[in-house]
Order: structure tokens, then C-alpha cells, then sequence
């Protein structure tokens, strides 16, 4: 099956030169020019990948990423921010409301296509993973994209879960920054090792008092401490943990999302 890729840029020299190597790479390619027609074709559309200038006229690029990844329907879809102003904070921010990778403009198409190609084979490979994972009153659901802390759910962005998932799969054992950037971002990502201890930082807020499961290893990286309470997998759900979501049903469950935490 060949991917589907929706360039959403302002420039005609941009869509002219990527759309032209994403076709001649075996890619079928949507283009949309502004921020409204972006959105709507996403709906109509139903693409793999979608390229974003995040400097959209009306609409900023920022803001059409954190519309996607707050839909139920659009969350899972990778997101590559293409822009002429990539500062470390720009990066950040668009890390942040869950992009997937950052290239800068002027950019070489070939670099684009293989950035591309890494992130359908990361979500992919993402997609793969079938059981829940627990740890205690934290419980990871990777076909659902969800994170509970016993019956509330806790709004991660696609990088922060991503961390976590990989956290909870090599439990116990200790991952250094480079490791965690790789193995979430891609091996082709530009963001520096410091920017794993602010998402980390983030997701410890996020997490309240689960986040002391994430240690930190000085000098080294982080792991998850698995002593407490044994890392475990299932494919349905415990009765414990149905009890508990029968009572938030009775009584309404709590929701628990930072943005800008």
C-alpha cells in the first residue's frame, strides 16, 4: 500500500519541489495550501503522514497541530513541522503539542523522504505493540494512545507517551538520553540530549505522585523502578481495575490534561 502524504505549505516553490521527490519516492501526495483546506482534507483525506509549515497564514501551523493531536480520530497521525524559523523554542513548542520531527528550511528533499519513511516505520512499530502495560496504578494503553492513573486519565503528548511506552517496555533497566531520543524521535532528529530532561520533567508533573516510578540515574538517564510493583502486561483488563472504572461510570471519571504544564 503507498503511503499517503499531506503537504500543508503556503509556499508554491516548497510544493513544487517536495511534492515532485515525494512522488517520484513512491508517495501519493495531497497538497493544501492553507491551514482551513489542511484540516479539512485530513477529514476527507485520511492520510499516513502530514508535512506542516507551522508559519500558515490565519491559522498558524502550531495551532493546526494541537487541533490534530487533540481528535480522537487525527491523534495517531505523524506530524513532520517544516519550517524556515527552527529555533530550539520553536522546536520545543511544536515537540510539545506533539509533533513528531522538526526540519528546517532550506532542506533537502532526500532528507525529508528518509525522515518521512523513519517516522511511518516508528508508528508503525508503535502500532505493533498489542498488550497493556501496568505498573502499579499506572496503566499504558498503546492501541488506545491512553495513560491512567487508576481512573484518571492523564493527557500526554505524542512524545511524552512515547517515552513512557518505552520506559515501561525496557522497565527496570537503565536508558541513557541518546537512547530515549533515538528510539522516540529517530535517529536523524536535531534535538539536543537536554530537551529528554525537559519532557521527562513534564511528564513527571503530568504524572503526580506515579512519577515516582522515573528515576533518574546521575550522569547516565532514567528508568522506570519496577521494585514496587512488578511491570506487567495484559490483554484484558484486570478486575480490579473494571471495578474501578464501573465506579467512575457511577460517579463520572476524573480527567487530568496540562498543555502547557
Amino acid at each position: 500500500m503507498r503511503h499517503k502524504i499531506l503537504l500543508i505549505d503556503s509556499e508554491n516553490d516548497v510544493i513544487d519541489l517536495l511534492g515532485s521527490n515525494l512522488r517520484a519516492a513512491g508517495f501519493q501526495v495531497t497538497i493544501a495550501r492553507d491551514s482551513f483546506s489542511g484540516l479539512a482534507k485530513v477529514a476527507t483525506e485520511n492520510p499516513s503522514l502530514i508535512v506542516l509549515d507551522p508559519s500558515l497564514p490565519e491559522i498558524s501551523g502550531f495551532e493546526v497541530c494541537r487541533r490534530l493531536k487533540d481528535g480522537i480520530s487525527t491523534r495517531q497521525i505523524p506530524i513532520l513541522m517544516l519550517s524556515a524559523q527552527a529555533s530550539e523554542a520553536e522546536r520545543i513548542l511544536g515537540f510539545e503539542l506533539g509533533a513528531d520531527d522538526y526540519i528546517a528550511k532550506p532542506f533537502s528533499p532526500r532528507e525529508v523522504i528518509l525522515r518521512i519513511r523513519n517516522s511511518l516505520q516508528r508508528n508503525g512499530d508503535n502500532a505493533a505493540i498489542q498488550h497493556k502495560m501496568t505498573l502499579g496504578e499506572l496503566m499504558l494503553d498503546p492501541i488506545g494512545h491512553e495513560v491512567a492513573i487508576e481512573n484518571r486519565l492523564v493527557y500526554l503528548t505524542k512524545i511524552e507517551f512515547g517515552i513512557v511506552a518505552l520506559l515501561m517496555e525496557y522497565s527496570g533497566r537503565v536508558l541513557n538520553r541518546e537512547t530515549i531520543l533515538e528510539k522516540v524521535l529517530g535517529r536523524n532528529n536535531t534535538t539536543t540530549i537536554s530537551t529528554v530532561n525537559t519532557h521527562i520533567r513534564r511528564i513527571r508533573i503530568k504524572l503526580g505522585t506515579a512519577a515516582r516510578y522515573i528515576e533518574s540515574v546521575h550522569g547516565v538517564g532514567y528508568r522506570l523502578n519496577d521494585k514496587e510493583n512488578r511491570c506487567t502486561r495484559f490483554g484484558t483488563r484486570p478486575k480490579a481495575f473494571r471495578q474501578r472504572q464501573r465506579n467512575s461510570w457511577e460517579h463520572g471519571p476524573v480527567y487530568s490534561k496540562s498543555l502547557s504544564s
